[in-house]
């Protein structure tokens, strides 16, 4: 039987609305880390359909946090991407599209599979560096947007948030991710 961890008690002066929005985004925040691996995976193994979900799903939660903590959270709709940056929500359609199977030619990229004369839909996925890499961006763009957010929150209700060295870190992540990201376009044009 799994051990139950202990509470984190709140701090003393957090008025109720506080506690109910750091409780939600604590919920959600579990459900965005527990698919970070599983994205991971399903790209790793050429299921791109199955990885754009999550990937949205990722979005959405992010996007789940912002509407609660800008106290427009409603039940049993879906969260609003409009917070998240550009750059990221730009995707969204076409991550639906993917995960939907609703643009065959998608499929057909994905999934077409070619032997001496022999040309059709494989039932094995293939690994696809470009939608790999397309979809890894994504993932770590979000993870990293999630990091940000999470620094927020513990600034809301503890007073500090994310420690200098964090902070260091997150920056030479971000730092890293930009460089990488522009050395692989300049590989896949080249």
């Amino acid at each position: 039987m799994p051990r139950s961890l202990p509470r984190k008690k709140w701090p003393d002066n957090l008025d109720q609305e506080t506690r109910v929005k750091a409780a939600q985004s604590a919920q959600l925040s579990v459900f965005f880390v527990q698919g970070i691996d599983p994205c991971e995976v399903l790209v790793a193994e050429g299921l791109y359909g199955q990885a754009a979900s999550l990937i949205r799903q990722h979005m959405e939660i992010i996007g789940a946090i912002d509407e609660i903590w800008a106290g427009k959270r409603r039940s049993n709709q879906t969260p609003k991407i409009s917070s998240l940056p550009h750059r990221l929500r730009q995707h969204h359609g076409g991550l639906s599209e993917l995960s939907q199977a609703a643009v065959p030619k998608y499929l057909e990229n994905i999934h077409t599979s070619k032997s001496g004369e022999l040309v059709g839909a494989s039932t094995e996925p293939g690994f696809k560096t470009e939608i790999a890499l397309f979809l890894y961006r994504l993932e770590l763009g979000l993870i990293l947007l999630f990091a940000t957010k999470q620094d927020e929150i513990l600034q809301r209700i503890y007073g500090k948030g994310l420690d200098a060295d964090e902070v260091r870190f997150l920056a030479t992540a971000v730092n890293v991710a930009d460089k990488m990201a522009k050395t692989v376009d300049e590989q896949t044009k080249g």
